[in-house]
């Protein structure tokens, strides 16, 4: 994964009080969120960007980003979409390949 790329376990509306203050808006009132929200936070250059994560979309990252093997990423995905999770995985890979958090690859034999 790209270097800048984190994920983090927000247990607070931290994306919520940032973006308003980002905007030039009243932001609210702190608050605990359950359950935690999974946060995808990044740069670009030097602007910092972030944006929430579906629960399987959290833990395919993770799982890739601890070096994990394609196959148990799939795996991962096999088990929350019975239907679909080929489609899921190829959706997710290039989203984030558009978004730059993945900058190499290799093919382990």
């Amino acid at each position: 994964g790209h270097p800048s790329l984190h994920v983090l376990r927000l247990h607070w509306n931290v994306a919520e009080i940032w973006r308003a203050a980002r905007d030039g808006v009243a932001p609210p009132a702190a608050s605990t969120l359950e359950p935690p929200a999974t946060t995808a936070i990044w740069r670009r250059q030097l602007d910092t960007y972030f944006r929430p994560l579906a629960e399987d979309e959290a833990r395919m990252l993770e799982a890739v980003l601890r070096g994990a093997a394609f196959s148990e990423v799939c795996a991962i995905l096999a088990a929350r979409h019975e239907a679909g999770a080929a489609q899921r995985a190829a959706q997710l890979l290039r989203n984030w390949v558009e978004e730059g958090w993945l900058g190499s690859y290799r093919v382990m034999e």
